[in-house]
């Protein structure tokens, strides 16, 4: 009777009403559903971007695009392990180890473009 009332004089519910009609779960799906949206979007925008690269992987501190496969090494997670290589950019020495939890420490931030190469912040 209320709907049919509503219907002749009609009256619109408020965004907040319509809400306040919908189970929990219901919402929760709507959301879970937008989010979901959203994180393939941006997934289809990096498929994109990857799928017009030019070049292959690169090092992320000197830029080489020479690269070697690392050997199976056990990590000792209080000093790091040489893997017996050294970086064929830059001819450092190839570690492998765990230095622990860090707390109050400030990120460095990094930015590449597409083909990967480093960008001034």
């Amino acid at each position: 009777m209320l709907d049919k009332k509503k219907q002749e004089h009609n009256i619109s519910l408020r965004w907040w009403q319509k809400l306040a009609n919908v189970p929990d779960e219901v919402l929760e799906i709507k959301f879970e559903c937008a989010r979901m949206d959203r994180r393939l979007a941006e997934m289809k925008d990096a498929f994109v971007a990857l799928s017009s690269r030019k070049h292959g992987p690169r090092c992320t501190q000197c830029g080489s695009e020479k690269h070697t496969l690392l050997p199976n090494c056990r990590v000792d997670y209080n000093k790091p392990v040489s893997t017996g290589l050294k970086h064929p950019g830059c001819n450092g020495d190839l570690l492998i180890g765990e230095d622990g939890t860090r707390f109050m420490l400030k990120p460095r931030s990094m930015a590449y473009d597409v083909e990967g190469n480093k960008l001034p912040l």
